[in-house]
């Protein structure tokens, strides 16, 4: 079976390839700061189709958008419904199927834990700005560091969190849907 992982974004991870083989991990920067969300849909769909003319994939995968209730912003909405809608649409073109996973359960699978930190209990103050920029920051070198126990990445790699996610949720697409099998290895394991 032949997947094609997306962490959708401004700079969208990719990771593509066999589930029992190390995936092909890119990033695709579809726009700068300041630049439009339909230059980066735009930029998505033509990286989309010269991907799937080039390669043929069994499924297509791709971090579930956050619920609009949850996004920092309108503008954030807009864009992660606009990706999605382009991946879907360009996907069904090529008649390849979609499925969105949440990036919890990407985490879950690949680390053991959602996050980094746990979540504070009722009745605490809530985190500030700065805290939550902390632990955002923290849980996703905690998934890059579990890519570079997996082989993902080499050892001393520069953190790159794009690819990284790409390559957790290819790690998860290959073993739920793909009955892949890694070697078993424990946060910060060396194999």
């Amino acid at each position: 079976m032949r997947i094609c992982c997306f962490d959708l974004a401004s700079r969208t991870g990719v990771a593509f390839g066999g589930v029992d083989a190390m995936p092909t991990i890119v990033a695709w920067p579809l726009r700068r700061a300041g630049q439009s969300t339909e230059l980066a849909v735009g930029n998505l769909g033509e990286n989309l189709r010269d991907l799937f003319d080039l390669e043929q994939f069994d499924l297509v995968v791709a971090e579930e958008y956050l619920n609009p209730a949850a996004a920092p912003s309108a503008d954030a909405v807009i864009s992660q419904i606009m990706m999605h809608g382009c991946l879907e649409g360009i996907a069904k073109v090529y008649g390849i199927g979609v499925r969105r996973v949440p990036v919890a359960t990407v985490r879950v699978h690949l680390c053991g834990k959602a996050t980094a930190h746990p979540p504070r209990s009722k009745g605490s103050m809530p985190l500030s700005a700065r805290e939550k920029a902390k632990n955002r920051e923290d849980t996703k070198a905690m998934v890059f560091k579990q890519c570079v126990a997996l082989g993902y990445f080499e050892r001393g790699a520069k953190p790159d969190f794009d690819r990284a996610d790409a390559a957790a949720l290819f790690d998860f697409a290959a073993a739920t849907y793909g009955r892949a099998r890694r070697p078993f290895a424990l946060q910060g394991q060396t194999l």
